[in-house]
């Protein structure tokens, strides 16, 4: 890859192997941190439209919204960054080679769609926001309007959010396949199995807590 000419943040979704590569040959952490607090916004957003949608938001919804920010912020430094530590040892069950900061560049790299995701998801926060909060959208033709207008950009938003998430997914799956220098497929079942390694954990400390 030239490296006069590539930028990571553009060459990611074409060339994700070759991006990860030359980030790994540079032997540099630039952007990490900024792209995991980029990404706990990513993971607040649907986060607060999901809480605005069962009604679980109320009067204190600022409150609400700042304890989310926090814990969604909390939440990207450990996926990128216990998650490395858990891939990286997962994958070496399938003969992977990759160490845990080689992994950490990866899934911080592989959320690049997810942080580009954060627009597409302001109109859904915005209408969730407004109804939460009871604000009078439809007092008038202008503002029904307007609430109509915003509901209609929500809609392919949200779709847009969903390849969006998909698209992550799979640069994901590349590159971690091109750090352990294994195959698509083994790079599937470590994600997989690092899932349900978590979801396991999550139930065994749930089942501690209430026992």
């Amino acid at each position: 890859m030239d490296k006069r000419k590539e930028n990571p943040w553009l060459s990611i979704w074409r060339k994700p192997e070759k991006t990860i590569e030359h980030l790994l040959n540079q032997e540099s952490n630039q952007h990490i941190w900024l792209i995991s607090g980029l990404f706990s916004f990513s993971i607040a957003l649907p986060v607060l439209v999901g809480l605005g949608h069962y009604k679980w938001i109320d009067k204190y919804s600022w409150q609400t919204a700042i304890l989310v920010i926090g814990i969604s912020f909390l939440g990207s430094i450990l996926y990128v960054h216990v998650g490395a530590h858990i891939l990286s040892h997962i994958g070496r069950w399938f003969h992977g080679s990759a160490k845990p900061n080689e992994v950490r560049t990866a899934l911080a790299w592989s959320s690049i769609p997810l942080v580009i995701a954060i627009p597409f998801w302001l109109p859904s926060t915005f209408l969730v926001w407004s109804t939460t909060n009871n604000i009078n959208v439809t007092s008038n033709i202008i503002s029904s309007l307007l609430s109509l207008w915003i509901l209609f950009i929500a809609i392919p938003c949200k779709y847009i959010v969903n390849f969006l998430y998909i698209y992550s997914f799979a640069l994901l799956i590349r590159m971690l396949a091109s750090v352990h220098q294994f195959s698509k497929w083994k790079a599937f079942f470590t994600i997989l199995f690092g899932i349900m390694l978590i979801a396991v954990l999550i139930v065994i400390c749930s089942k501690m807590k209430f026992a």
